[in-house]
């Protein structure tokens, strides 16, 4: 049975995008515990959920779907269905210009058609169904952890240097950050940049 499902319902994004096109898709269809519907069944589960009629399989771990595939009613089947079986989502449309990621209650990403069909999305596939991914922002960074870590010492450097009035104005994006990273409270700066520095010294 399928961990992962991928609905895409236009193909020609894949050979647009995967560095190595055909190599590439044939790669995909070959991993075992991935699904990838042909286009007339893809559609056809797509129409499923936008009805709310589309029953989520008990071993699906991971649910990849091209957002502007979907209507409102149907987004918020997939919010409802995935939270309620622990299952992860990653949306990608060309529309989505800039990367949003959350994990609270449920862990979800919105992601670039283009980011999507990249030479880490194999990878990231095979490391997921061998229960090697911790995060999904590993399919966009090698070190994700250390990004968020370094865009967190940047906020809080810039919400220090601020007046008092304005610094709540960063409060929350740290917030963010922080629940993203795992952490319930904003470690101290001497912490932090002790942790980014064995972090960088261990790459």
């Amino acid at each position: 049975m399928s961990k992962i499902l991928i609905l895409e319902d236009r193909p020609s994004r894949q050979r647009l995008f995967l560095p190595n096109r055909e190599k590439d898709i044939e790669t995909l269809l070959s991993i075992s515990g991935l699904s990838i519907p042909l286009v007339v069944d893809c559609k056809k589960i797509i129409d499923e959920i936008n009805n709310e009629s589309y029953l989520f399989k008990d071993t699906l771990k991971l649910l990849i779907i091209h957002k502007s595939s979907i209507n409102s009613k149907g987004l918020m089947y997939v919010y409802k269905a995935c939270k309620d079986q622990c299952i992860k989502i990653i949306f990608f449309s060309g529309g989505i210009a800039q990367l949003n990621y959350h994990n609270e209650n449920l862990e979800f990403l919105n992601i670039n058609s283009s980011d999507l069909y990249s030479a880490r999305l194999i990878p990231f596939i095979r490391n997921f169904l061998q229960d090697k991914v911790d995060n999904l922002l590993e399919l966009v960074y090698e070190n994700w952890e250390l990004t968020y870590l370094l865009q967190l010492r940047k906020l809080i450097h810039s919400r220090d240097s601020e007046i008092e009035i304005y610094k709540n104005r960063f409060d929350s994006k740290i917030k963010m950050i922080n629940q993203i990273l795992g952490y319930e409270k904003v470690m101290e700066e001497q912490n932090l940049n002790a942790l980014i520095n064995k972090m960088i010294l261990n790459l």
